[in-house]
Parts: structure tokens; sequence; C-alpha cells
């Protein structure tokens, strides 16, 4: 599984090898006259949330329909604003009311971060899951290219949505049970760029998903299954937190591969965990213990 996918295990299709690599602020679709930005709004990470309400928080309701709007049939001013990301079907302003409660993030940063931070990095990467399972669902693939990079269209997903086949990420894909921040060292960007990734961001994501889970389109022949797994995967990821005019904070994806334990059977209790368990891969791996 040394590729990338859907937004979880299944993001592990995005097949790195021979891939140009957008780095965070490259990738800014534009339709129309107006053009969305990718880049952070700012080089530092968003200030710490006040309290977990915020975690659903938009930077302007006004901007958000009260259910999912056809752009053709959205008023002016939100055709304007929505237009530059693509989309054919405007979310509704409810789209992150059924987002799941962001499990305690580990911080591993030795100091560089606060816990806020930490926390407040997870909140960005479960906002963008909640964005990217939606867009899942209603083929808004513009908008999924929009929160990471164009590696997305090379994987079944994306070559799913592209035939106009919509995708069933479950919340076990796409939402991490677990999640830790690392900064980025030298051996997580050799790491990921052993399946072709440059790695410009200073934290990476530690990801552990549950099992059994799988990825499913919805096709002229009935569903297919895109992916699946039946043991807990680990994902190393790299990449930024913004705060985006329109979507509020959200995380850009800039690389991810599976770690070497990933995928395998969990150790009985009580016995120890093999030697070769994480072979290959970078420290950062063993952030959740």
């Amino acid at each position: 599984m040394d590729h990338m996918g859907a937004r979880g295990p299944g993001r592990l299709r995005l097949a790195g090898v021979g891939l140009a690599v957008l780095a965070v602020g490259a990738c800014s679709p534009s339709h129309g006259g107006a053009s969305a930005t990718s880049s952070p709004s700012s080089t530092t990470i968003p200030p710490p949330a006040t309290s977990s309400a915020n975690s659903s928080a938009l930077p302007n309701p006004s901007d958000w329909p009260d259910q999912d709007t056809p752009i053709s049939q959205a008023s002016a001013q939100l055709q304007m604003v929505w237009d530059p990301y693509g989309v054919t079907l405007i979310p509704s302003r409810h789209v992150f009311d059924s987002m799941p409660a962001v499990p305690a993030v580990l911080n591993k940063t030795n100091g560089a971060l606060s816990a806020a931070q930490a926390q407040q990095i997870g909140v960005a990467y479960y906002r963008t899951d909640t964005l990217w399972g939606w867009a899942d669902a209603h083929d808004q693939m513009k908008l999924q290219l929009y929160l990471s990079n164009q590696g997305f269209l090379n994987t079944p997903e994306g070559q799913a949505e592209g035939a106009g086949e919509p995708v069933t990420d479950p919340v076990c894909d796409l939402y991490p049970v677990k999640l830790a921040v690392v900064q980025v060292d030298q051996s997580i960007v050799s790491y990921e760029a052993g399946v072709g990734f440059s790695v410009d961001s200073p934290y990476a994501l530690a990801e552990e998903y549950k099992s059994p889970c799988s990825v499913t389109a919805t096709t002229a022949e009935g569903p297919q299954v895109l992916d699946s797994w039946q043991w807990p995967t680990l994902i190393l990821e790299t990449g930024s937190a913004r705060t985006d005019p329109l979507l509020g904070l959200t995380w850009f994806e800039e690389s991810a591969r599976a770690c070497p334990s990933s995928g395998l059977p969990t150790p009985d209790p009580g016995f120890p965990t093999p030697p070769d368990y994480n072979s290959g891969g970078p420290a950062a791996c063993a952030a959740l213990g």
C-alpha cells in the first residue's frame, strides 16, 4: 500500500511515482473570471478554536445555501463565491453538522507546537475529511483537487468520479481514530520520496484507521469495491492546516504513504510487537504507540 487514494487508507492509491506533486499553494482551480487559491492565508497554524463548537464554524454562513444546491440554480452571489472551486453542486451550510468528534491529538512536536495547535490540526483534518466525503458522494472532483494534490486523478476513486460514478467513502476510511502530529525530518522526507513525493511541509500526521473497511463506487453494473482492508491501517501524511476564505479551517494534503506495519494483523495483547513490524519506516510511524 505505497500509494494514496480516497481520504484515508483508500487515499493510499495516490500513486506518487513519476507524479508532479503539487506543493501547498500550487493547486489553484480557476473557473470563470475568479480564481480560488489553495495557498494558506497565513504561514502559521490558525489560532486554536476556543470551543468544540468552532469545529463546524463557517467564515460566512451566508455564502452557503440551506441545502445542497446546483450551482446553476443558486443565487448570483453564491455562484460568484463557489464558481472558483469548480463545483456543480454547492454543499449545504450544514455539511459539517454530522462530523464526528475529533479525537485527542497527540502532540509529538517536541514543543514546536502547543497542544491546542496540534489539536487544531486535527480539527482541520476532520473538516477536510467531511468535505471530501460529501464531494465523493456527489461527484465533485474539482473540489477534491482543491483539497489535495492532483495525484487523486490517478486513483481508482478519481477514475470512478471522472466516469461520473459517485463514490461511497465510509466513516472508517474518512476519519482516523487516532492522530499524532510530528515534525517532518529527513526520515519522513526520504520515506515519502520513495513513492515519488516531494515534501515541503514542516509537520506530518500519523493516522490510524479502523478495520474492516471498504470504499465502493456506484457503477452502471452496480456497486463496485474500489478498496478494502481487514486490519488497522497506519498512514504517515504531510500537509498544512490553512484558513480558506470560504471553506474555513481545512487541511491541504501534500503526500501520504502507509507505514510498513499498515494492514498487518495487530499483535495479540500480551505479546511483543515483532521486531520488523515497522522496519524500513521512519520513527514517526511509531508515534501512536
